[in-house]
């Protein structure tokens, strides 16, 4: 009787510290970014809510806006981001401004001026109707580093919402 009593007693000692280690685990853990749609790697499709789908095709670091060296110099360095996105929605919507951010959360907007001679630039005022696909470059300028690409989903200002994308440093 009394080894009875000891397993039960052993077993409901058991319980609690699993429990308690259980609870601990759960208020340790960081608190999700609600901002954060979550983190993809280039080619993947990114799925943003409202019906725009991503895709970045490629990155690279070049020294001009052209390639015959034309057009104003860089601050830094011109990052040129090949990205195609199509309107799965079911009607006309607008592409959202892109922008990086470095390891040390320094942010950098995409270009828009003086970008007419830049090859397959995707615009400044940017539309797709349903069930189209755009693709282009957008080009910042930034010191050559990793970066990650915020994708907006065009909400309010402040309680946008992000989808991000990995961008290894590449040089040609």
């Amino acid at each position: 009787m009394q080894l009875l009593r000891r397993s039960g007693q052993k077993a409901w000692v058991v319980a609690v510290i699993v429990s308690l280690c259980a609870v601990s685990l759960v208020s340790c853990r960081k608190s999700a970014d609600p901002s954060n749609l979550g983190t993809f790697r280039m080619g993947e499709k990114i799925q943003i809510p409202g019906g725009l789908v991503y895709t970045v095709l490629e990155a690279q670091w070049k020294p001009s806006l052209t390639e015959s060296g034309g057009g104003r110099p860089p601050k830094d360095r011109y990052l040129f981001v090949r990205v195609s996105v199509t309107n799965s929605g079911g009607s006309m919507q607008g592409i959202p401004p892109f922008q990086i951010k470095n390891t040390s959360k320094q942010n950098f907007m995409e270009l828009t001026e003086n970008m007419e001679d830049v090859s397959q630039y995707l615009g400044v005022m940017r539309m797709v109707q349903p069930a189209q696909t755009e693709q282009g470059y957008v080009v910042f300028d930034a010191p050559i580093a990793a970066y990650k690409l915020h994708i907006s989903d065009g909400g309010e200002p402040g309680s946008e919402k992000f989808a991000v994308v990995d961008l290894p440093v590449m040089l040609e």
